[in-house]
């Protein structure tokens, strides 16, 4: 035959039962906050996005044994081997622009970086014997514009589109104006997109200019 419980035991099991509801009210309550308050976080977060555009001569590159068309894995580019490309040897690399925005999460900004050079260019490819040589100034701009989306993702994971181009002169300008000729001009362009990880440099496209490469390299980091 079954007992019947106390009216003491009926009260007890109703102040457990209650307390656990209460408790996992007060849990999925606070589960419910982290979340907010991570969504909160996130969405008023921002980041700073570099963008550094380097040019590497092509004996460089093959000395590295760097394709800017790699055929093998071993032949494409990597951050290392790039700066290596940059501080050894007389042909070296060259950081020819770089630029820093700041972008909200799951925003859209632009940057325009615009320079004028004065280069003082002989007037003519070569002086006359016995003649002296006249100068003309010839100016040159530059340009380079970035516009860059992010969202940050799980595990320090950031999604970018990203629009980049650049208008300007040739790493070897100097050495050409020595020599009585004009700059080469070098264009790039470049619309991605892709997934990289905070704080971690990236190569993010490529391309050939004449007997040099052209590498843009990009990181983001989260301004906390």
């Amino acid at each position: 035959m079954a007992k019947r419980l106390s009216k003491a035991s009926i009260i007890v099991l109703v102040c457990f039962v209650s307390a656990i509801a209460i408790s996992a009210d007060k849990a999925n309550s606070g589960g419910k906050e982290m979340v907010a308050e991570r969504a909160k976080s996130q969405k008023s977060a921002s980041l700073a996005v570099e963008a550094y555009l380097v040019q590497i001569p092509a004996r460089a590159l093959r000395e590295a044994g760097v394709s800017i068309i790699p055929s093998k894995p071993e032949e494409a580019i990597s951050i290392p081997k790039l700066l290596s490309c940059m501080t050894a040897g007389k042909d070296k690399g060259v950081l020819i622009s770089s630029t820093r925005l700041v972008v909200g999460d799951n925003e859209e900004a632009t940057s325009t970086i615009q320079n004028t050079y004065n280069l003082r260019l002989p007037a003519t490819t070569k002086a006359k014997k016995g003649s002296e040589e006249s100068y003309r100034i010839h100016q040159y701009k530059t340009v380079t514009e970035i516009t860059v989306t992010t969202h940050i993702g799980h595990d320090d994971l950031i999604d970018m589109t990203l629009s980049f181009s650049h208008n300007g002169l040739t790493f070897d300008t100097a050495d050409r104006i020595k020599e009585g000729l004009p700059p080469d001009l070098v264009e790039y362009q470049l619309a991605e997109i892709f997934e990289i990880r905070e704080g971690r440099a990236v190569i993010v496209g490529s391309a050939q200019n004449g007997d040099t490469g052209l590498f843009l390299v990009v990181r983001a980091e989260i301004l906390k």
